[in-house]
């Protein structure tokens, strides 16, 4: 039975991987403690049956909801046999097994065009709910379904809580994307943060502008490095993701077999395969594979209508869209060749989409806004060695990392003559601070199934030695 009596030192990923084979859990619950509040919600998501091992410590007696009394709400309705306590709380619960609630997991449901809200809601300031409201009201005009927990969700909760969290929780399973307006100083939000994380759900943060994160606070740190990201992307704006395309496309990025036909004319000739990766990165959906006359070809299937953007490369003559099976990323990845076709085509994307949004990103002043750019749009996921090598002939010390999930690929030196540092991420190449470089690794050290990079000095040059974990 997994035990929780500390927080600090837990990584979330591996403990979610195991909070999902489990059905009961020990814990010591901390109403104050923000990254405990987390892990209650990926625990309720799962419907985890909790044992409290410091019940006597909690303020259950009183009126009004609390994440005490919620937490021996959810404790007392896991129990096989329950009668009636000491504590008031205790009738309620009796009536709630009665009428059927019991802990269960929370399911992935997700509505087309809804959104949850996380908001402050006891101790939001009239401000703060002006601003909500406005963005409740425009959303809704625009036809999406909003749920706000101040304005959708009961908040007369006769289980001291565990309703409310019950309803919140269902909500977010029911929502494609996680809205928040993030307030700092409020607990209350990190719990459906930790149910959202469990659902592997995408979030948006509405005021990010006005946000300084802290590395050092784990909310924040969740947020900056949150690895789900949204990746349904409208069929209208597949037209934007071709045009990029069709501006990287090149003899390089071609299938080998067809370089020597390949020319700008007919530039979408031999990447079917590695277009339908980088569509799939964007925007999600399946991989397709079928035969057209020059042999197999590669498309997508997104909300169920085909996207083939390389359908033009067969001049007229429609593919075999009948008769198709699907594959997954490791399959095409699998072949060397394709692996790398793809991140030579990801990095021109990529480089196009930097060139666009991030035109000032060398200066110490921005290492918050590259920061954001690595760590919450190009998400580090496993990381490979590409290359580590000493060039005695120009004294510098160089190391590639390659993210395998999203093809982002870095390439990072030190010069040891001039200690200065140069970067490119995806071929766009930058100068580098020493403190910009330590937040790439930061973030490629702190990330689930990374490498290790540990700094070693020695009597000849510093070096950077990687680890597997």
């Amino acid at each position: 039975m997994l035990l929780y009596t500390k927080y600090d030192d837990l990584d979330i990923n591996e403990e979610l991987k195991k909070i999902k084979e489990s059905e009961e859990v020990q814990i010591k619950v901390d109403p104050n403690n923000k990254k405990c509040l987390f892990f209650l919600g990926m625990l309720f998501a799962n419907g985890v049956k909790i044992d409290i091992l410091n019940e006597g410590e909690l303020r259950i007696d009183g009126e009004g909801k609390s994440f005490s009394k919620m937490a021996f709400v959810w404790n007392r309705l896991g129990l096989k046999n329950f009668t009636n306590d000491r504590f008031k709380l205790g009738e309620k619960i009796v009536e709630a097994r009665n009428n059927g609630i019991s802990v269960e997991k929370i399911n992935n449901n997700p509505i087309d065009k809804k959104i949850f809200l996380i908001c402050p809601v006891r101790n939001a300031t009239e401000e703060q709910r002006k601003w909500i409201e406005e963005f409740v009201e425009r959303k809704t005009q625009e036809g999406y379904i909003i749920h706000a927990p101040h304005l959708h969700t009961n908040q007369v909760d006769p289980l001291g809580g565990y309703g409310i969290c019950k309803q919140n929780s269902e909500a977010v399973a029911s929502s494609e994307e996680i809205d928040i307006y993030y307030d700092q100083s409020s607990t209350g939000s990190v719990f459906d943060l930790g149910v959202a994380y469990a659902l592997h759900k995408p979030i948006k943060v509405l005021n990010e502008k006005e946000i300084k994160y802290n590395e050092e606070d784990f909310v924040d740190h969740t947020i900056m490095n949150w690895p789900y990201q949204s990746k349904k992307v409208s069929i209208e704006n597949i037209g934007v993701l071709k045009s990029i395309l069709e501006k990287s496309w090149s003899i390089e990025t071609c299938s080998p077999g067809l370089r020597e036909q390949w020319t700008e004319e007919n530039s979408s000739l031999g990447q079917c395969a590695i277009t339908s990766l980088i569509v799939n990165d964007i925007c999600g959906g399946k991989i397709m594979r079928c035969m057209a006359s020059s042999g197999s070809h590669y498309y997508n299937i997104i909300d169920e209508q085909i996207v083939d953007l390389t359908v033009e490369q067969f001049l007229g003559e429609i593919p075999d869209y009948e008769h198709s099976e699907e594959r997954t990323r490791e399959y095409l990845l699998g072949n060397e060749d394709t692996k790398k076709r793809y991140r030579e085509l990801l990095g021109k994307v990529r480089k196009t989409i930097i060139d666009k949004n991030f035109e000032e990103i060398d200066s110490d002043e921005n290492i918050n806004k590259y920061r954001n750019y690595l760590n919450r749009y190009y998400m580090f996921s496993t990381f490979e060695i590409d290359e580590y090598s000493k060039d005695e002939e120009c004294e510098y010390t160089r190391f590639d990392l390659a993210a395998q999930n999203t093809g982002l690929i870095i390439d990072a030196r030190h010069n040891l003559i001039t200690d200065q540092y140069s970067c490119s991420v995806d071929g766009n190449r930058f100068p580098l601070s020493t403190e910009i470089l330590k937040v790439i690794f930061d973030a490629a050290r702190k990330h689930k199934d990374s490498l290790v990079l540990e700094k070693k000095l020695t009597d000849a040059y510093s070096k950077v030695e990687y680890n597997k974990q």
